[in-house]
C-alpha cells in the first residue's frame, strides 16, 4: 500500500468533495460558515469555517435594459446549466413538475456537450418519463452570459451544482432556485442564496418546496422585472463578489491554520 506523503507543514483541502480529502496528512478543509454541513465521515480533515464563503465571483457583464425573455417569447423559460452527470432522475422529476405547473413554459439546457447522439438520447429518455421531453431545448451559447440572457429563472441542479452559474445569474438579475442538502455539493449554491438574503424565495429544503419556488417566480413577472432592475445595487457590494475581501479572508485563514498547527 502506498500512502501519500505530507509535502507541507500545513495542508488544507479546498473545493472538490464536501468534506475535503480523506487521505492522511490533510489538516483542515475550508467550509462555508453558512453550510448545513451534515455528518462528516470518519477520517476527514477538520473544518475551517470561512465567514465570507468558500467562493468569490468577479462581477460579470450586466444584462442591461432589454426585455425579459418571457416578454419576448410569450412563455416562461426555466434554465439549467449542468453537465450530463448532473442531470439525474430526482432533479429531472422536480424540473418536469415545475414545467407541468406552468402552462407553455420551456426548460432550456445550456449545451454542455449535449450534441452527441448518446447524450441527446439520454435527455429524451430522462425527461420522456415525465412527459415533457418536447418542452426541453438545448441552447448552444458561446458563454454563460449569453445563455442567461435567454432564461427567466435559473434552477440549480442537485445534489451536485455549479455555484458559478448561480452567482452569475443573480448578478445579472436572473432569479435562482436552489436546494439545500446537508453535506452535498449543492450546498455551495444554497450558501450563496443565503448569503445574498434570498432564502425566502430562492432556497428550498425539500424538492416539493423547490418546485413551489420555481413556480412562484414563473408566475411573478413584476417580481422578476424588479429583481433584474435592482440586482446591481443589491449585490455588487456583497462579499460574495468582493475579490479583495475574499483574498484577505484567505490570508487570515492560512495564518490561523499555521498558528494552530505550529503553535506560533
Amino acid at each position: 500500500e502506498v500512502l501519500p506523503l505530507k509535502s507541507a507543514v500545513v495542508q488544507v483541502a479546498w473545493l472538490g468533495v464536501p468534506f475535503g480529502a480523506t487521505v492522511p496528512g490533510v489538516d483542515f478543509r475550508f467550509a462555508d460558515a453558512l453550510a448545513q454541513d451534515g455528518d462528516a465521515p470518519e477520517g476527514t480533515a477538520r473544518p475551517w469555517p470561512l465567514a465570507g464563503g468558500t467562493h468569490v465571483y468577479p462581477w460579470p457583464f450586466e444584462l442591461g435594459a432589454e426585455p425579459l425573455p418571457a416578454e419576448t417569447n410569450g412563455h416562461v423559460s426555466f434554465g439549467i446549466d449542468a453537465g450530463s452527470g448532473e442531470i439525474n432522475p430526482e432533479a429531472a422529476a422536480a424540473w418536469s413538475e415545475a414545467l407541468l405547473a406552468v402552462p407553455g413554459s420551456r426548460l432550456l439546457l445550456r449545451d454542455n456537450r449535449f450534441g452527441h447522439s448518446d447524450a441527446i438520447n439520454r435527455l429524451i429518455e430522462t425527461f420522456g418519463d415525465f412527459g415533457v421531453a418536447h418542452r426541453i431545448e438545448v441552447v448552444s451559447a458561446s458563454s454563460r452570459n449569453e445563455f442567461l440572457r435567454e432564461i427567466d429563472v435559473l434552477l440549480t441542479p442537485f445534489p451536485f451544482t455549479r455555484p458559478y452559474a448561480a452567482a452569475e445569474a443573480l448578478a445579472l438579475g436572473v432569479p435562482v432556485v436552489a436546494l439545500s442538502l446537508a453535506g452535498a455539493m449543492c450546498e455551495d449554491g444554497a450558501c450563496l442564496v443565503r448569503r445574498l438574503g434570498l432564502a425566502e424565495r430562492g432556497l428550498a429544503v425539500t424538492t416539493a418546496d423547490y418546485v413551489k419556488a420555481a413556480v412562484a417566480w414563473a408566475a411573478d413577472a413584476a417580481g422578476r422585472a424588479t429583481f433584474r432592475r435592482e440586482a446591481r445595487s443589491r449585490f455588487s457590494a456583497s462579499p460574495a463578489y468582493d475579490v479583495a475581501a475574499f483574498t484577505r479572508q484567505l490570508e487570515d485563514a492560512y495564518l490561523g491554520m499555521w498558528r494552530a498547527v505550529t503553535g506560533h
